[in-house]
C-alpha cells in the first residue's frame, strides 16, 4: 500500500536505499560508477543516434536491424554472462561488458559507411 507521499515517492525511496546499500560496499563501487557513467553517456547520445545513422547512409531497415542485432546479442549472451557471474564473480563480466561497449561505441562513432556500423 502506497505511503502518504504516493507510489512514486515509495519507489524513489526504495531506489535510493538500494543505491546507498551498493555504494557502501567497496566491491561494487567501481562497477556501479562504470555502469552509471555508461548509462549517462548512452542517455546523452540516444536521441541523436538515428540522425547519425541516417547521415552515414543507413536506411530505416538498417536502423531496425541494428536494434534487432543488439537485442539478439543480449538475449543470446545472457545465459553465458549468468554462468560466468555464478562461476566467477560479477567484476570481470561487467568490466568486460563496459570495455567492449566503449570500444564498439568508439568504432561506431568513427564509422563512415553502413557496413562499419554493422561491424561495430
Amino acid at each position: 500500500r502506497p505511503s502518504k507521499g504516493g507510489l512514486g515517492r515509495d519507489v524513489l525511496q526504495s531506489q535510493l536505499e538500494l543505491v546507498s546499500l551498493v555504494w557502501r560496499d567497496p566491491r561494487f563501487r567501481s562497477l556501479m560508477l562504470a555502469i552509471w557513467v555508461s548509462d549517462f553517456g548512452g542517455a546523452l547520445h540516444a536521441p541523436v543516434l538515428t540522425f547519425f545513422f541516417r547521415e552515414v547512409g543507413a536506411t530505416a531497415v538498417h536502423i531496425g536491424l541494428f536494434g534487432v542485432m543488439s537485442s539478439a546479442g543480449a538475449f543470446l549472451l545472457a545465459p553465458f554472462y549468468g554462468w560466468l557471474v555464478d562461476a566467477r564473480s560479477i567484476y570481470w563480466p561487467v568490466l568486460a561488458s563496459c570495455g567492449l561497449c566503449g570500444f564498439a561505441c568508439l568504432w561506431r562513432g568513427l564509422a563512415t559507411t553502413v557496413w562499419e556500423l554493422f561491424a561495430a
